[in-house]
């Protein structure tokens, strides 16, 4: 089933054309990944899916509705939720009260905190919390200032804050950049634990091929805004459109 559709997607800025008629459909509980070049237009893309921008023309649909004209933090409200390059937290707060606050704001839509609510009502977005930081192991560290983390484990938090809406659609948008090889492994390992564990769709966009290879059951490769390619990772990989978008294969697939 069909969970998300993209057909026809333009967006220009002023000459330049970021996003060229480009169409794309992500299958429910699969993993996803967008590739391309620098300055294929894959970020653009991406913003223009969660309402951080407004495309010129085409359409996105969502479980069959509409995400054109919402704002970031309604597209969030249907489900869908992006992990950002660099880590969105609140570095003050413990790493429980980070993924506390994203758990209450998926439930009320707002991130403002309640105050005068039951207790009791809190009480089961805490649980929720719990069980995210569980998810990405870092339960253990659920009292530590999140200021006091390691990158890699910043970027679990921001993650494990995602995971805490309860997502239908998780978009990670270079989920390993800046990671050592040994954090990106265990991000790897921790996104097919997901994949697997919670049946999560996921679209990632990443330069890694290595993390590519390793997560993506279907790929769609952007080259200048345009989808050029678009199967499984074996197709893609031997397409001579991808090795020549790839400068001839100088940027190994």
């Amino acid at each position: 089933m069909a969970l998300l559709e993209v057909n026809s997607l333009n967006k220009s800025f002023g000459g330049l054309q970021a996003v060229n008629n480009a169409s794309l459909t992500v299958e429910e509980g699969r993993t996803h990944a967008i590739i391309g070049p620098n300055g294929a237009g894959k970020s653009t893309f991406l913003n223009l899916v969660i309402g951080n921008l407004e495309a010129d023309s085409g359409t996105v649909t969502f479980l069959g509705s509409s995400l054109l004209g919402l704002r970031p933090h309604e597209v969030n409200q249907k489900g869908v939720v992006r992990v950002f390059q660099s880590p969105q937290i609140y570095p003050e707060m413990t790493l429980l009260e980070n993924t506390t606050i994203s758990a209450l704001a998926k439930r009320d839509g707002t991130f403002v905190m309640n105050f005068f609510q039951h207790p009791r009502r809190r009480k089961e977005c805490v649980a929720t919390a719990e069980q995210a930081l569980d998810s990405v192991n870092l339960l253990h560290l659920a009292e530590e200032e999140a200021i006091n983390l390691s990158y890699g484990d910043k970027r679990r938090l921001e993650l494990a804050i995602c995971l805490s809406q309860k997502p239908k659609l998780l978009l990670l948008d270079e989920p390993t950049a800046g990671m050592s090889q040994q954090e990106t492994q265990s991000t790897i390992d921790l996104l097919k634990k997901l994949s697997k564990d919670e049946d999560m769709t996921q679209v990632i966009i990443e330069h890694d091929m290595h993390v590519v290879f390793s997560l993506a059951e279907h790929l769609t490769v952007l080259h200048q805004g345009t989808v050029i390619s678009d199967g499984t990772p074996e197709q893609v990989k031997n397409d001579p459109k991808v090795i020549e978008a790839y400068l001839g294969g100088v940027e190994e697939l």
